[in-house]
């Protein structure tokens, strides 16, 4: 107990955090004036009601109707504990474990067949690709509206854009590439750099 403890100084991310407000401050033009308010909190604002949120009606109304096709209402109840009943995974009575065959609400459902039950017994040559003419048109002109419109946009606020900033954008060029290189791949990067203060320090304390 009463262990002498260490005064290193106000914490780094405090210091960044003031210092980021200050530059902010002097960018805006305008002193951030964080102290409490003697009012506390406003109360008692005026909350909009827009209704019912877009998916709980898309839900209510997908509710409705499947409960139309099926001729059934769903009216879910609730336990002692709140919890409300609904339909549950099928217990492991209606499966059985034969490797050849699984039972299901519907019956069974033969897993070892050697043919594909959707062609017929002489085969799947129904399926064939039919070698006469097709019936649909082909290599038929495509008219040219010049270039999209989204393109075109694109190109002119590039225009636009260099004449506000007073630069002509190049890029793709070699001068381009060698001005907006990715400068951090000339790092000589130390992949095992010494272990940060606070983990030396916590290896030490524990």
């Amino acid at each position: 107990m009463d262990y002498p403890v260490p005064d290193f100084g106000q914490d780094h991310d405090i210091v960044s955090s003031l210092g980021n407000e200050k530059i902010a401050s002097k960018i805006v033009g305008h002193k951030w004036d964080w102290k409490k308010s003697p009012d506390g909190p406003p109360r008692d604002y005026f909350v909009p009601n827009f209704g019912v949120d877009e998916d709980i009606k898309n839900v209510q109304a997908a509710v409705a109707s499947e409960e139309d096709i099926q001729g059934h209402t769903w009216a879910p109840k609730q336990d002692a504990n709140g919890y409300w009943t609904v339909p549950e995974a099928a217990d492991n009575s209606s499966y059985a474990y034969n490797p050849d065959q699984y039972i299901n609400n519907n019956g069974l459902v033969q897993l070892n067949t050697e043919s594909d039950p959707i062609c017929s017994s002489s085969g799947c040559g129904q399926y064939k690709h039919v070698s006469s003419a097709p019936s649909h048109p082909m290599d038929y002109p495509v008219p040219d509206f010049g270039q999209d419109h989204d393109v075109m946009d694109t190109i002119s606020n590039e225009r636009v854009a260099s004449k506000v900033v007073g630069h002509k954008w190049a890029f793709n060029t070699p001068e381009s590439k060698m001005k907006y290189a990715n400068k951090a791949k000339d790092v000589d990067y130390n992949f095992a750099p010494a272990l940060d203060s606070d983990v030396t320090s916590t290896i030490a304390h524990q």
